[in-house]
């Protein structure tokens, strides 16, 4: 193998071993986003049976909320729900005014003091139109990467129904997307650095072999020259044998 061949084999297995890489990566990647999404699913799901529909009904989605007994134990649940996984920055409740084509927030699991807290009525002002439609199909989903007024966000959402099947508010959990990146980001950089190493680990013993064989060869060539040397020293022997008779 000459050393441009041995050049361009090297490229070679290192471009598969990249590719490889990168499709994996891909694909991993793909997989990590489809179940946390799942998991995101079920978690809005089970959030959505702490708050009863005929709870949500007696609520005012106002300031005089506050008093209700039935909102600070929905308040209280939905903390409690958002403490068992850190990965969940909000868990709150949405109501539809089709008056001013707007959500609004009956409830949600922010304390008092928190700069993020949303009052019982308050707008929530970045609403979509998919999300409304969202809203009346009456169905779990996932939405995002999307930006809102308070991030960047991957969000899933469970309808809260009547004992008649009809829409009586919607169950929203909000995952940061910095969670998804930080996840995803380390099996790139996992993926990259195996790649890497077994370029290098490649390209080594490619570059072995090819001393190796240069090596053998060397020897081969040194060989014939010594069997054809002997045989030369072999006729001369001959040769002046023959002389001395």
């Amino acid at each position: 193998m000459n050393t441009a061949k041995k050049s361009w084999v090297i490229i070679i297995f290192v471009l598969v071993i990249l590719l490889s890489g990168l499709f994996t990566s891909i694909y991993i990647s793909k997989k990590i986003d489809r179940t946390q999404r799942v998991q995101l699913l079920k978690d809005a799901k089970q959030a959505a049976l702490l708050v009863p529909a005929s709870t949500v009904a007696t609520l005012s989605a106002s300031q005089s909320d506050v008093g209700n007994p039935l909102y600070a134990q929905i308040k209280n649940n939905l903390m409690l729900f958002r403490s068992y996984n850190s990965s969940n920055r909000f868990v709150y409740v949405l109501g539809y005014k089709p008056e001013i084509k707007k959500q609004f927030f009956y409830v949600d699991s922010e304390p008092v003091n928190s700069k993020d807290y949303s009052a019982p009525g308050s707008i929530f002002p970045d609403t979509r139109q998919k999300d409304i439609d969202s809203y009346f199909k009456g169905e779990a989903y996932t939405d995002g990467p999307y930006s809102d007024s308070w991030g960047e966000w991957i969000s899933a959402y469970a309808p809260i129904k009547d004992s008649d099947g009809s829409m009586v508010a919607l169950l929203g959990v909000d995952a940061a997307t910095s969670v998804w990146h930080q996840q995803i980001g380390f099996v790139r950089t996992v993926v990259g650095i195996i790649s890497v190493l077994l370029s290098i680990v490649v390209a080594f013993v490619i570059s072995f072999i090819h001393k190796k064989d240069r090596s053998i060869e060397f020897l081969e060539k040194e060989n014939r020259t010594l069997v054809h040397t002997e045989d030369k020293l072999k006729e001369i022997q001959n040769m002046a044998q023959i002389g001395r008779i």
